[in-house]
């Protein structure tokens, strides 16, 4: 008997797969304000030609153990301007550097930009933002504030940060005078105008009256204080003589004899606004000295 023997040999392959996962421990890069003007105040005079940056200085610091990587840029929250309570509006600009070469952010263009920005791990960094008011603007005394965004967005991951800020800049109250008709007369001040001038009236005729102008320029409502030296008398230079005079600013007739107190025509317009003046002598005698006659009128104009 024949007998076959058949032996089937299984070979089989055992396949193990390791799944390696690594979990990333690094942290993500986290920015915090170490300092901040949150208020910045300023200054801003109208009358300045130019504009001077004013610096705003940001410190952040990097708590994590990844450096941040990314840009900066400033936003304007809500209307792009500086506001007022008297519904005026100043431009500006803001860049990062004091050399203006970086520009962030111009209102009157609505025009952003970002500027490149690194912070080490565990580290602080110190960045200066530069405000520039537009000269030359056309605004009346006060307050101005703009709330303003500072951002950090990072090149390496989707992080965002915001920072508020808020910048105010005042507007001090800004007077400058000018009398015309018999002569010109420069009065100006940053905050009250006391300069003295001549005006000369010529020959002293009887009932006589000379029409002049109080022309004042300020960003502010103004009250004018009127006092006369000699209390409404022309008085002769060396012997005891004299002529009384009226006096009339925007039609009202002042009480010279005492200090009289008139709210003022004023603008913010370059040529300002001008207060009708008028002079008027009385009947006086023709058996008066020959001789100069004179008297000193100052006008206080202050801002209410």
């Amino acid at each position: 008997m024949y007998w076959m023997n058949c032996q089937i040999r299984i070979i089989g392959l055992l396949s193990f797969v390791f799944i390696l996962s690594f979990a990333n421990t690094a942290e993500a890069c986290e920015l915090n304000l170490e300092s901040n003007p949150q208020s910045s105040h300023f200054e801003y005079n109208a009358q300045a030609r130019t504009a001077s940056p004013q610096k705003l200085t940001l410190r952040v610091r990097n708590t994590s153990s990844d450096k941040c990587i990314g840009v900066l840029s400033v936003q304007a929250q809500g209307r792009d301007n500086y506001l007022s309570a008297a519904s005026q509006s100043l431009t500006f600009r803001m860049y990062g550097s004091s050399n203006t070469s970086q520009l962030l952010l111009q209102t009157n263009a609505n025009l952003q930009n970002t500027v490149p920005m690194s912070v080490e791990a565990q580290a602080s960094e110190t960045f200066d933002l530069f405000l520039v008011i537009d000269s030359g603007q056309n605004a009346l005394a006060g307050t101005y504030a703009s709330d303003l965004d500072v951002r950090f967005d990072s090149k390496i991951s989707d992080i965002m940060f915001n920072f508020p800020l808020r910048v105010e800049t005042i507007i001090k109250p800004n007077i400058q005078a000018n009398i015309t008709g018999l002569g010109t007369a420069s009065i100006s001040d940053t905050q009250i105008s006391r300069n003295q001038t001549s005006l000369e009236l010529g020959e002293l005729i009887p009932k006589k009256s000379y029409k002049l102008g109080l022309q004042i320029r300020s960003n502010a409502p103004v009250s004018i204080d009127v006092n006369s030296e000699n209390r409404g008398f022309l008085r002769h230079q060396s012997e005891p003589s004299e002529i009384s005079y009226a006096l009339e600013l925007n039609g009202e007739s002042l009480n010279i004899k005492q200090t009289s107190r008139i709210n003022g025509l004023s603008s913010i317009n370059k040529n300002g606004r001008t207060n009708p003046m008028n002079i008027r002598l009385s009947d006086f005698g023709s058996n008066l000295p020959s001789g100069n006659y004179s008297d000193v009128i100052t006008f206080h104009i202050s801002a209410r």
